[in-house]
């Protein structure tokens, strides 16, 4: 999969393994240190793109819940840090699903896929 960077107008090789489409929505993250109110950015199959503020280790496990809108279901999975912002984007979390069961990567795709078909049209 490709996509162009604006800048160069050069085909880049994209890094993710699932397409992701926007959320928006909020998150409850559960971490060794504490409960957070987030917001999910993004999400796809492999996981979710969240804003909170406190800051996270890398590869620390964390519980996240959150609600897809088209669904109308709650989601809950453990998931590792994979990313934990940058000077450019504090407060960006990556979060990788670990081990999420069928039935919810089903419905993130299904969710992904209604997100993305406009664009693909």
């Amino acid at each position: 999969m490709c996509t162009k960077s604006l800048q160069n107008a050069q085909p880049i090789a994209e890094r993710r393994s699932h397409p992701r489409a926007p959320l928006g929505t909020d998150a409850q993250v559960i971490s060794a240190d504490g409960r957070y109110l987030c917001t999910v950015l993004d999400v796809c199959a492999g996981g979710v793109a969240i804003r909170c503020e406190p800051d996270v280790q890398l590869n620390q496990f964390v519980q996240i819940d959150f609600f897809l809108p088209d669904v109308s279901q709650w989601f809950s999975s453990e998931a590792m840090v994979v990313r934990n912002g940058s000077t450019s984007d504090p407060g960006t979390w990556g979060l990788a699903f670990h081990a999420p069961d069928c039935w919810t990567v089903s419905h993130i795709q299904t969710f992904v896929a209604g997100r993305l078909a406009p664009c693909l049209t």
